[in-house]
């Protein structure tokens, strides 16, 4: 019984709740609905009407289906369209101008501190290899090793890490070819359980770097030393380089 009563209970609050968000909530003045379609006649976007009349956006929509943007108004309303994206667009552009700008190039030693820093947030601590899903990540460290010599080219060893229903071979043939590494120099291919596919298109590329413990403790000394030329430590700061 008590069972019962509490059904009945909740059964009425939908009831009240779906009726009040029907109804109530969602009317609005028959004054404002046509504002809203006289803005659409004008060419006014439904961002900028639910701006406008303080409305939500999904309102503006529904009461705008239909209404037809006047033909004097309807050139430059779609001129309006995709201006959101054609706006994201200039500003990355205008930061990759600005990036250009302050970069011009890098010097010898600027590309090694960027590989230590790389490796400082992705690397293993106890032999030097790496692992990450990044394409550019993955190609930028094996570039860098390469061009600064700090390697030999033949002890730069790539294996794949994928999910199951991946296909290995056109996993190992992109990577391949993103590193210029023939598929005969990877390593073994760990296969794990579950799905990523779409989140970790290529799953992910691990580096090794073979006979690589001197390069690796060089690198962890000039982690050092750019903590230490970044000044002292605070009173109250309790992390310390490992």
């Amino acid at each position: 019984m008590l069972f019962y009563h509490a059904l009945c209970e909740l059964l009425f609050i939908t009831s009240v709740g779906s009726w009040y968000t029907l109804f109530v909530a969602r009317r609005i003045p028959q004054e404002k609905i046509k504002r809203i379609q006289m803005l659409r006649e004008g060419g006014a976007s439904v961002p900028e009407i639910a701006h406008e009349l303080k409305v939500a956006k999904g309102t503006a929509l529904k009461y705008v289906e239909g209404v037809e943007i006047d033909k004097t108004r309807a050139v430059f309303w779609r001129g309006k369209r995709g201006g959101s994206q054609r706006r994201m667009e200039e500003r990355i552009e205008l930061a990759r101008t600005e990036a250009r700008k302050t970069v011009a190039d890098m010097t010898s030693k600027e590309k090694l501190l960027c590989l230590v820093s790389l490796y400082w947030a992705e690397g293993s601590k106890s032999d030097l290899s790496v692992m990450n899903s990044d394409p550019d990540m993955i190609r930028l460290i094996v570039n860098t090793i390469r061009n600064l010599e700090l390697a030999d080219e033949l002890n730069i060893v790539p294996s794949v890490r994928i999910y199951e229903g991946m296909n290995e071979v056109v996993e190992k043939d992109f990577w391949s070819n993103l590193l210029g590494i023939s598929i005969d120099r990877f390593g073994r291919t760990e296969v794990v359980d579950g799905s990523k596919y779409g989140k970790l298109q290529h799953g992910m590329c691990r580096i090794r770097v073979r006979k690589g413990g001197s390069l690796l403790k060089y690198m962890k000394a000039l982690r050092e030393r750019m903590v230490s030329l970044m000044g002292p430590y605070s009173s109250t700061d309790r992390a310390r380089v490992s």
